[in-house]
């Protein structure tokens, strides 16, 4: 089940694919920042490392992927379908770009 506040940073702002009502399912990103952050460390993270900005990871974050809920149901990204990665793919993707570069 998702955590509203994680819902509105992490899906509502970084994610093309959010659909509300859908609060079963989970993108292997949300997954992983809702274990290891709290809710103002990502918010923080967020401001701090200007993550709005538009920067990523050319290769895949295969770790996300793999805890992903809609990869077992195609995930166009995951396939090669789609340059538009989940919500949580973005942000982790961009504050590795802002750490390691």
């Amino acid at each position: 089940m998702k955590d509203s506040s994680y819902t509105f940073l992490i899906c509502e702002k970084f994610c093309d694919y959010y659909k509300p009502g859908r609060e079963e399912d989970v993108c292997g990103g949300y997954f992983f920042i809702k274990n290891f952050l709290t809710h103002r460390e990502l918010d923080s993270l967020i401001k701090v490392f200007s993550l709005n900005e538009e920067k990523m990871l050319e290769e895949k974050l295969n770790f996300l992927c793999n805890q992903c809920d809609f990869r077992a149901d195609g995930c166009d990204f995951y396939a090669g379908k789609s340059s538009t990665p989940c919500g949580g793919y973005i942000i982790l993707s961009r504050l590795y770009c802002q750490i390691y570069s």
